[in-house]
């Protein structure tokens, strides 16, 4: 094990591997020509709906979801376009997102157990918190915040699958120091998840403003420090209520309530329903049997 000496080797294998990952879950071409139009005022739903149609997966579950009892209300819909108009463009959003995460937790089909479930549950309830915290908060970059919050531990995703025999190598190393995870991944590869998250959506063209809440050391100004400081006051949030804890030794010792108007201990006791929400969600996706994404 490397730990406190990053193996040079290890970091060229994790930067060469990144250079290669094309898509994880659907292209991210998929993804990056949908969000402009779910935030549009010219939206137009049957673009929407062809572009959902060549991804079936996404597709079904739009479906099923528009067809569940929790939505439904005993209407059935048997087309894409009519789902999506009655989900609504915002919830549509949301689970398409969503299900790029899963696919990226399910680790290409296996159950989704334990730590990757904690960690699905961290990154959707973060994204809803951190969106409802820059909401209250007159930001109009709340599609941005809730991207910054649903992605924020995406380096551990891409490890995961892609690089299984280090990730152990973390996951050990983290649980026998006891430090986070972020910690014992710059120990044993020279920079921590956050960053490789960083490499692998600038191969991908996102936005620079997104990139950099994830680039180490980079000198952030205006609203990207406010975002910054709300991804911490999330991980705060979720701490205190023992949510998605994927990360036993995870510190957000920034508790950044006073700067976004926020009082800590009522806020944290009030995204109940939020969590629950959460829940709900992903009850409608997962067979509640197998543990397995439903199509």
């Amino acid at each position: 094990m490397n730990a406190g000496n990053p193996s040079a080797a290890i970091s060229a294998r994790i930067i060469d591997t990144i250079e290669n990952i094309e898509y994880i879950g659907a292209s991210p071409e998929f993804i990056i020509q949908l969000m402009p139009m779910f935030t549009s005022e010219k939206s137009d739903v049957a673009e929407i709906s062809a572009i959902i149609a060549r991804e079936q997966s996404i597709a079904a579950m739009v479906l099923k979801l528009a067809n569940s009892v929790y939505f439904s209300r005993g209407t059935i819909f048997s087309s894409l376009p009519q789902a999506i108009v009655h989900l609504g463009l915002d919830i549509v959003k949301k689970l398409v997102i969503a299900y790029e995460m899963i696919d990226l937790c399910s680790g290409k089909g296996q159950d989704l157990r334990d730590y990757e479930n904690d960690l699905l549950k961290s990154s959707i309830a973060g994204a809803s918190i951190a969106a409802d915290i820059a909401e209250k908060n007159g930001l109009i970059e709340r599609d941005e915040v809730y991207l910054c919050g649903l992605l924020r531990d995406f380096g551990v995703l891409v490890i995961k699958q892609y690089l299984p025999d280090i990730f152990k190598q973390i996951h050990a190393l983290s649980l026998e120091k006891k430090v986070p995870f972020g910690v014992a991944c710059d120990m044993i590869c020279g920079f921590n998840h956050r960053y490789i998250s960083f490499l692998l959506f600038s191969r991908w063209n996102l936005p620079s403003n997104i990139l950099s809440i994830f680039e180490q050391g980079i000198s952030r100004y205006g609203v990207w420090v406010i975002i910054e400081k709300i991804i911490d006051f999330t991980d705060f949030i979720l701490k205190k209520n023992g949510y998605g804890q994927w990360d036993p030794y995870a510190l957000p010792l920034l508790q950044e309530g006073a700067v976004f108007s926020l009082n800590e201990e009522e806020y944290c006791k009030s995204v109940g329903p939020r969590l629950q929400e959460v829940d709900e969600f992903l009850a409608m996706i997962f067979d509640p049997v197998t543990g397995i994404k439903a199509a």
